[in-house]
């Protein structure tokens, strides 16, 4: 089993009840954006590996959900009607260049095989801004750093905790 089905399988697992264990945790992290959710009217924000949809519930605004979890997704269309649902892998986002001003990826970043891809995608998606968060026990600041200094944005580094890395980045 690779990577990428290795984790699809434990949040399939884990879906039923990664609200209850997540919900504080994510919190604190949407909160360090909060002036980005609140500054930016787009009509459009994605969030790539958005799981269960905590970001829309956080925001209490339609977004669009992309996660390679369909266990995951069930439990989004569950609970948020005001989320838009897409079953698909980061690496490959099935969305035209441009299409979203605002694109976000909260601590997933460090499951995929190729991170680098992931983010490309969420560069290539968005016509303005981005957020990327990520482990720092899987995936350290300086290697997020250098992720995003393989694309030609500007960014600046975002003090989260000790346990997550994150970095904001502008087209």
């Amino acid at each position: 089993m690779d990577k990428k089905e290795r984790v699809r399988s434990l949040y399939d697992q884990t879906s039923a009840h990664y609200d209850d264990r997540y919900w504080e945790i994510q919190i604190h992290k949407y909160s360090a954006f909060e002036k980005d959710f609140l500054t930016n009217k787009a009509p459009l924000i994605v969030d790539s590996g958005g799981g269960t949809g905590l970001l829309a519930r956080y925001l209490n605004r339609e977004i669009v959900v992309i996660d390679l979890s369909v266990g995951m997704l069930k439990v989004a269309s569950s609970k948020y009607p005001n989320v838009h649902l897409i079953a698909a892998d980061a690496e490959k986002l099935p969305l035209r260049c441009g299409s979203s001003d605002l694109v976000v990826s909260f601590s997933m970043i460090q499951n995929l095989p190729n991170p680098e891809k992931g983010i490309s995608e969420i560069i290539r998606c968005s016509s303005h801004d981005g957020i990327v968060t990520a482990l720092s026990k899987i995936i350290s600041q300086d290697r997020l750093v250098e992720l995003i200094e393989m694309f030609s944005v500007d960014y600046e580094v975002v003090d989260l905790s000790q346990e997550d890395v994150a970095v904001r980045f502008a087209q």
